[in-house]
């Protein structure tokens, strides 16, 4: 389970932020928003989530549309990226809560 999250953030090229061993990019992200829409994919959402939460995951991003800049399809990561930021603040607020 650990080893599919970790591969599905450690996706794309130069743009790499590493820690620990694991490497978080904007594309790695926007597949986290498209895993976590699919109605199977549902299924490991929390996980998904939880692993950004962590060290060099969603608050790792700077904001600067670099992603964007260098992107050979023009996604619009910033949107996934704002997208899975609220997702993880909520998911964030309810754990707090549940303690």
């Amino acid at each position: 389970m650990l080893r599919f999250i970790s591969f599905a953030l450690s996706l794309m090229r130069s743009d790499r932020i590493r820690h620990s061993g694991v490497r978080r990019t904007p594309a790695a992200i926007s597949q986290v928003r498209l895993f976590n829409t699919h109605p199977t994919g549902k299924a490991l959402a929390k996980e998904r989530l939880s692993a950004l939460m962590g060290d060099g995951g969603i608050q790792e991003c700077s904001y600067a549309q670099n992603c964007v800049e260098i992107c050979p399809k023009d996604i619009a990561l910033t949107t996934s990226i704002a997208d899975v930021g609220r997702q993880v603040m909520k998911k964030a607020i309810l754990d707090f809560f549940k303690m």
